[in-house]
């Protein structure tokens, strides 16, 4: 009898540990997991703050280098006038967008709140990057024209509009991958919101 409960003493004690030990495993797993979405939370904070940055700065240094451009190759300063209006458009629509954000990605205010101006961000976001993009290529589209009937043989003009062409391809490419990555790093803040502490 003494011999039974020895044995069921140290099976139960084997037990334990082996809980114990398990339940050291999870909240490792668990302070690990916390770690890697806090980490992914930042970098997604990074992505939309240099996002940020490089919308108001490219516009600011934009118009300038259209001026000068237009100067330099003798085009009508209509096309310098309506680019430089399409990237102040884009300055004050990046500053009010952003503005609206406020503190919101800083994980400090209500996750509800945050998750709600998250999604306005994005909407807005996309609509600014459509409405700007139809703006561009409206003016590229007369550009073009402008262009074409400027050189002195249709081929030479052919070539300087596919030059344009190419140009605005070029352009609609990068920011739409620039544009996703943004949208993504939206995505996953919205997701780490609603999914909480948990890891």
């Amino acid at each position: 009898m003494q011999e039974s409960k020895m044995l069921m003493s140290e099976e139960l004690e084997q037990m334990r540990l082996q809980y114990e030990a398990l339940k050291e495993d999870i909240e490792k797993q668990k302070i690990i997991n916390t770690e890697v979405m806090e980490s992914i939370f930042r970098k997604n904070v990074r992505v939309l703050d240099s996002d940020r940055k490089l919308g108001v700065t490219v516009g600011i240094a934009a118009i300038p280098f259209v001026f000068a451009v237009c100067l330099l190759q003798g085009l009508d300063m209509w096309v310098a006038y309506a680019l430089s209006a399409v990237f102040l458009v884009q300055i004050v629509w990046y500053i009010i967008l952003y503005r609206r954000l406020g503190s919101a990605v800083t994980g400090q205010g209500d996750i509800l709140d945050t998750a709600l101006r998250l999604r306005r961000f994005r909407k807005g976001y996309v609509l600014m990057n459509t409405v700007l993009w139809a703006l561009v290529l409206g003016v590229f589209v007369v550009m073009g024209i402008e262009i074409y009937n400027a050189w002195s043989t249709p081929l030479k003009g052919l070539a300087a509009v596919g030059i344009l062409c190419m140009m605005a391809i070029a352009g609609i490419g990068a920011e739409v991958l620039y544009g996703r990555r943004v949208l993504k790093a939206c995505d996953g803040i919205i997701r780490r919101l609603e999914d909480g502490p948990r890891g």
